[in-house]
């Protein structure tokens, strides 16, 4: 199978997937008279095409997406050092450690009050 094929059956079912969750959205937000058992085999209809085209679509990129679209692997090298001075969230954090500590610390050790 050639990728372009790939493609475009994913595409395929990807659109057989929406076209019947649309319709299954749409039946379920028009008013109908009486709800009558058509409107319900309608909906059934939609839904066993959506859980068809999903499931032929979940089933392509398991078998076939690695051949196509392989993982992409992390670049070669060390990995990147982050430190406070480049990351706001690693400040606000380190922040909150320090009051943390302070605060068990002064929970330990509490200050004497000097009565003079």
């Amino acid at each position: 199978m050639s990728k372009i094929v790939y493609d475009a059956v994913i595409s395929q079912l990807r659109g057989e997937a929406q076209e019947a969750l649309g319709m299954i959205q749409h039946l379920l937000e028009t008013p109908s008279i009486g709800r009558d058992s058509t409107h319900t085999a309608q909906i059934k209809e939609y839904a066993h095409k959506l859980v068809t085209a999903e499931g032929a679509l979940l089933t392509m990129q398991q078998y076939f997406n690695q051949q196509f679209y392989p993982p992409v692997e992390a670049p070669p090298g060390p990995p990147t050092v982050v430190t406070p001075e480049m990351s706001p969230t690693m400040r606000e954090a380190l922040e909150s450690e320090k009051i943390k500590a302070e605060a068990k610390k002064r929970r330990k050790n509490p200050k004497k009050k000097d009565d003079s």
